[in-house]
C-alpha cells in the first residue's frame, strides 16, 4: 500500500481553474503502452459500480488479466468485489464530513486521458510485489497543492496474505482510496499522517477485518518512539501503526474530528500545527489529549478494563511496562522522545512520595499517576514538573504514564521517596522564650508545622483529571 507520485516528471501547464495552476504529474494511465506499469497493447474493459463512485478496469487477456470471471458474467470476480466496496468507501467518506477524492473530469487539461468521465478509477493490476497504491496525477497549486489521481489494485490476491479475497479488497480498497481523500485537501502529508489515517479508514468501513489492529501493532511495539517520526527503512510499518491514534481521535472527538484536522492542515501549516490547534479547540488543552492518548494506550491487552479508553481494548497488543521498587526510594530516568510515553507499574508497599523533578527540555511532559490499576475514568492525577504526590500500600498497583507533547525531546527524572518523618514532641529541644527571633540554627519546627509542610508539599499544584 502506498502513494506514488511522479512529480519529478511533471510539464508545466498552465490552467487557471480552481484555486490556482494545474501541474501535470502523471498524464498515462495503465491502458496507455507507455505507462511504466502498463497493461501492454491488449485490451482493457471496465465496470461501474452500482452507486456510480468508480470505475474498474482490468486487462481482457496477458498476465495482468484476472483469473477468475464472475458468475454468469464476463468481468472479473473481483472487479465486482471493487465496485462495491468503492461505493462502500464513499459513502463512509460522506458520513464522516471528509472531502471526496478531486474529480479528474473537472480538472484534467483537454486530451487528457481521464478514464471516459469523472469517477474515480481503479486499475487491477499484475503487482510483482505490493497490493495496491495511489497515483496523485494531476494538481491544483494554490495555495497549498490538490491533487487527483487513480488507484491501482492486485488483479487476483494470488497468493492470498488475507484470510479471504473479499476482506482482501475490503482492506486494500478503503486504504488506497483514502488516499485519494487525502489529496483532496493536500498532496503533502507526513507519511505517519497519511498511512496512520489510512489504516484507521479500513476500520471504519469495515471494523470486522483485523488488518487495522495488526498494524497499530507496530506503535504499541515501540510506544517510546516519536508518532510523528520519519521511516527507518523499506519494512518499517510504524508510520501504518499510527493508526491508532486517528482511532483514538474519534474515540473521543466524535467521527468528524480527522475532517476536521485535515480542514485546518488544508488552510496551510504543518500536520502536527493543525492537529494542536484542533485539539485546544475541541478538547480544551492539546496536551492534556496527548496524555490522554499514552493512558489510553497502558489499558489494553490483558490489562484492559470494562468501559474503559477503546472499545473492546483487549483485542490491540501490550505497550512495555517497567516495574519500580515497591518499598524502597527509586530514581526512574527516561529518555521520552516528542509525541511518545513511557510506563511503569509501581507496587507500592509502604507510604511514599513520587515526584517529578525538574530537567532540561520538559516543554510539554506531564506525568500520569493512577491508582488502584483502575483507568481514567475513575480520574488520575496529572503532575507537571516540580509537583509530588503521597502514595501508600492501599493505592497499589500505582501506574505511572510519562508523555510528551507534540515538541522537543526531553529527559525525565520521576523519583520515587520514602517520607521525611516528623521530630517526637518529647524529643524536641524545649524551646526558650527569648522575646524575639531564633538565631540561626538554633530550635526547630513543632511536629505540626512538619506535618502542614508535608501536606503543603504532596499537594502543590497537582490536577486531578477524570476522562
Amino acid at each position: 500500500m502506498g502513494v506514488w507520485s511522479t512529480q519529478g516528471a511533471a510539464l508545466a501547464a498552465c490552467a487557471g481553474l480552481m484555486m490556482g495552476t494545474l501541474s501535470e504529474a502523471q498524464a498515462l494511465r495503465p491502458t496507455a503502452p507507455e505507462h511504466p506499469l502498463s497493461y501492454g497493447a491488449v485490451e482493457a474493459d471496465y465496470l461501474d459500480s452500482p452507486a456510480g463512485y468508480v470505475r474498474v478496469w482490468w486487462a481482457a487477456e496477458g498476465p495482468h488479466a484476472s483469473p477468475r470471471l464472475a458468475p454468469g458474467g464476463e468481468e472479473p470476480e473481483i472487479a465486482r468485489m471493487v465496485a462495491e466496496v468503492g461505493d462502500a468507501m464513499f459513502a463512509s467518506v460522506e458520513d464522516y464530513g471528509l472531502r471526496l477524492p478531486l474529480s479528474d473530469a473537472e480538472i484534467y487539461p483537454a486530451g487528457a486521458d481521464d478514464g471516459g468521465d469523472g469517477r474515480f478509477d481503479i486499475y487491477l493490476y499484475n503487482f510483482e510485489a505490493g497490493d495496491g497504491q495511489y497515483v496523485a496525477e494531476y494538481c491544483l497549486n494554490g495555495a497549498v497543492e490538490r491533487c487527483a489521481g487513480y488507484a491501482m489494485l492486485d488483479h487476483a490476491f494470488v497468493p492470498l496474505y488475507y484470510p479471504s479475497r473479499e476482506l482482501a479488497v475490503k482492506i486494500v480498497v478503503s486504504h488506497e482510496l483514502f488516499h485519494a481523500v487525502q489529496a483532496a485537501y493536500r498532496a503533502d502529508w507526513p507519511v505517519w499522517a497519511s498511512e496512520g489515517s489510512a489504516s484507521w479508514f479500513e476500520e471504519v468501513v469495515y471494523p470486522e477485518q483485523d488488518d487495522f489492529e495488526r498494524l497499530a501493532g507496530y506503535y504499541f511495539a515501540e510506544p517510546a518512539r516519536s508518532l510523528n517520526d520519519r521511516a527507518r527503512g523499506p519494512s518499517d510499518g510504524f508510520a501504518y501503526g499510527a493508526g491508532i491514534f486517528f482511532y483514538y481521535l474519534e474515540t473521543i472527538l466524535g467521527q468528524q474530528s480527522v475532517a476536521a484536522v485535515a480542514e485546518r492542515f488544508a488552510q496551510g501549516g504543518s500536520f502536527e500545527e493543525a492537529l494542536l490547534a484542533e485539539l485546544d479547540a475541541s478538547f480544551g488543552d492539546a496536551e492534556a489529549a496527548v496524555e490522554l492518548f499514552a493512558i489510553y494506550n497502558l489499558f489494553t491487552g490483558q490489562r484492559a478494563l470494562a468501559d474503559e479508553g477503546y472499545a473492546d481494548a483487549a483485542r490491540f497488543d501490550e505497550v512495555e511496562v517497567v516495574s519500580l521498587p515497591g518499598g524502597a526510594p527509586f530514581n526512574w530516568e527516561q529518555n521520552v522522545d516528542a509525541f511518545s510515553a513511557r510506563f511503569a507499574r509501581w507496587e507500592v508497599e509502604q507510604p511514599m512520595t513520587v515526584t517529578l523533578a525538574e530537567v532540561e527540555g520538559w516543554p510539554s511532559a506531564r506525568l500520569a499517576v493512577l491508582r488502584g490499576g483502575q483507568g481514567p475514568s475513575a480520574g488520575y492525577e496529572s503532575l507537571e514538573v516540580g509537583q509530588s504526590l503521597a502514595v501508600g500500600p492501599a493505592d497499589a498497583p500505582v501506574y505511572l504514564v510519562a508523555s510528551q507533547g507534540i515538541g522537543e525531546d526531553a529527559v525525565i527524572s520521576v523519583r520515587g521517596r520514602l517520607p521525611v518523618e516528623a521530630p517526637d514532641e518529647e524529643d524536641a529541644p524545649e524551646e526558650v522564650a527569648t522575646g524575639g527571633c531564633a538565631q540561626a540554627g538554633k530550635g526547630a519546627p513543632g511536629g505540626w508545622v512538619w506535618s502542614v509542610l508535608i501536606a503543603s508539599l504532596m499537594v502543590r499544584g497537582r490536577r486531578r483529571r477524570r476522562a
